[in-house]
């Protein structure tokens, strides 16, 4: 997941027309949200009790609404994610309560069981209905609120930071491409380029052996040898 931070009064059109789920422009609509955040500690105010906690929860709570743009299934996907989200926590959470109770009670193998149950609930649940397809709210604050969105190439466009761990794969991949460019020779003569059938190609890519023009030249390095296009895309 990918962090971003966005003005309260920019949540509309101004924005890049760039699904937050999939990173994809085709096919993007805008949709009307409305987003709820509330500190993460606050959650414990449940274990007094439902209704109380519920209560504390509410008045410590922020909101926001505007237009973000979803393609129309990642939209869906987002929405039976966010339900299904809750209905976990929701789940979890009773299932300690109802644990806790029962350890109190003597029960302690039954307690261990129902918790056990609980969380193996609520992690599959995240694991194969949740992660990568919902947004998360992070913190809404008096002028912005902060994402966290599945999508890298979303997150870039929005002027975002990028996970750490993908930030990490795109350095280990920008050097092999340098290390694939010292490969790259020239092609011979008569050659068409792989991508632009009407043009002459130049090179001889050095990672996947097709032929390029000068359009499709990527240097991984300002002053080494390139790779095709389509190599330099999947860094």
């Amino acid at each position: 997941m990918h962090t971003v931070e966005l003005p309260l009064d920019g949540l509309d059109r101004r924005l890049p027309a760039i699904c937050l789920i999939t990173g994809e422009v085709a096919g993007v609509g805008w949709r009307r949200v409305d987003l709820g955040w509330y500190p993460s500690w606050a959650t414990w105010l449940l274990l007094p009790g439902l209704l109380p906690g519920a209560i504390a929860i509410a008045l410590l709570a922020r909101r926001a609404t505007g237009e973000l743009p979803f393609q129309p299934g990642a939209w869906w996907r987002w929405k039976v994610g966010q339900v299904l989200n809750a209905l976990a926590t929701v789940g979890w959470l009773a299932a300690v309560l109802f644990s806790f109770n029962r350890w109190l009670a003597g029960e302690w193998r039954l307690a261990c069981a129902v918790a056990v149950a609980g969380l193996a609930t609520f992690v599959g649940t995240l694991k194969l209905f949740v992660q990568g397809r919902i947004i998360v709210v992070l913190k809404i604050t008096p002028t912005h609120v902060v994402l966290s969105i599945p999508s890298e190439l979303a997150a870039r466009a929005l002027g975002g930071e990028p996970a750490v761990e993908s930030q990490r794969l795109r350095a280990v991949a920008m050097k092999a491409l340098r290390r694939d460019a010292l490969a790259t020779t020239g092609a011979p003569g008569g050659s068409s380029c792989a991508t632009h059938a009407q043009t002459s190609a130049t090179w001889c890519c050095g990672r996947c052996g097709s032929f390029f023009c000068e359009a499709c030249a990527e240097h991984p390095s300002p002053a080494g040898k390139p790779v095709c296009a389509k190599c330099f895309g999947v860094r």
